[in-house]
């Protein structure tokens, strides 16, 4: 028997997963991308990709830190958890320098990053540069071996989760003692950077440790996966 009427090709995009996940109020739809170096992970949010009806061609830009952190936290010890005992979680970038650290930025150059924080505002010890752009002083963190409280009201969690509050809430949440009993370690690296230097924030499990570094981003044996949101 015929059947009448338009007979609609499949989608000859790729097919992807996605995540949608609360941040800051509202629902944010993001997918993950990897296992390889971030470089990489970013020119594959470029591509278009098949979902559903409802997103049948969606492309990606990359999440910031803040996002990521969002999108780590939800149903954390089923989702990103597992991802964590085997490999890194790239958050996004950042750039060191001899000062502090900026996140979600790619630029170097001394001067301009010095104009954007006196344009900032400051806000419980990090200074709040855009909706996205924060800096830590280095005297507001540690780097090392800590617990949850201490990186958590520490200004280097408050830069990366974007707080205007006076602990980093996600981030607690993350890196609590239940999930983390051995504590946090904050490696940045800064005494071998005396230069400005960009980098990319990684998450990792190292035995019941939570690891917050600051690695290369584009090295290709510096592999994980890395978070796209919806454009």
């Amino acid at each position: 028997m015929t059947e009448y009427g338009l007979k609609k090709a499949p989608s000859k995009l790729p097919e992807i997963d996605l995540l949608v996940v609360p941040h800051k109020g509202k629902p944010l739809v993001t997918a993950r991308f990897g296992n390889c170096a971030y470089g990489s992970s970013l020119e594959e949010m470029k591509k278009h990709y098949f979902n559903s009806e409802e997103y049948p061609d969606i492309t990606f830009r990359p999440a910031t830190i803040s996002e990521s952190i969002s999108t780590t936290a939800y149903n954390f010890s089923w989702i990103a958890r597992p991802i964590l005992d085997r490999t890194w979680i790239q958050a996004g970038r950042v750039v060191l320098t001899k000062d502090g650290v900026f996140t979600n930025t790619d630029i170097t150059d001394e001067e301009t990053l010095k104009q954007l924080l006196n344009e900032a505002t400051e806000v419980n010890g990090i200074y709040l540069i855009n909706d996205q752009t924060a800096f830590a002083p280095r005297e507001t963190f540690i780097e090392g071996r800590q617990d949850s409280r201490e990186f958590c009201n520490g200004g280097l969690a408050k830069a990366l989760e974007h707080s205007e509050g006076e602990v980093a809430k996600t981030l607690a949440t993350i890196s609590d003692q239940i999930h983390f009993p051995e504590g946090i370690n904050v490696r940045c690296n800064f005494d071998k950077n005396e230069k400005t230097s960009e980098r990319v924030i990684t998450l990792t499990n190292a035995s019941d440790i939570l690891g917050i570094n600051a690695s290369y981003w584009n090295a290709p044996a510096n592999c994980g996966y890395a978070f796209g949101v919806q454009k």
